[in-house]
């Protein structure tokens, strides 16, 4: 199957574009774009008489270091009375959870 063709010079210059950042042969990205290699080959070659140069392709590094960082979560507590229920972190204050357990016990 051919894939379907480019349809104009913007669409062309953007995929010349893209195949020169990925550093992938021409036909091989056409492939898995569904696109037809021979309509993007002929627009290189119209667009290239007319000047276009695509970028250069970007270098990938050989080596990328991969940390695993811990998530740090504050601690949760729960406090049950009856129906009620009042979750905290480690960052509440004592007179605030002093306020909020006076109101849970007059209910």
């Amino acid at each position: 199957m051919a894939g379907r063709k480019i349809e104009d010079e913007n669409e062309a210059i953007a995929a010349l574009d893209s195949v020169a950042r990925t550093g992938l042969e021409l036909a091989d990205w056409c492939r898995v774009r569904d696109i037809d290699a021979r309509s993007l080959s002929g627009w290189r070659g119209v667009l290239e008489a007319r000047g276009y140069e695509p970028p250069t392709a970007r270098r990938h590094p050989d080596f990328i270091e991969v940390v695993r960082m811990p998530i740090e979560r504050p601690a949760r507590y729960t406090v049950r009375y009856g129906a009620f229920t009042v979750e905290l972190d480690d960052t509440f204050e004592d007179g605030t959870l002093d306020r909020l357990l006076r109101v849970v016990a007059a209910c």
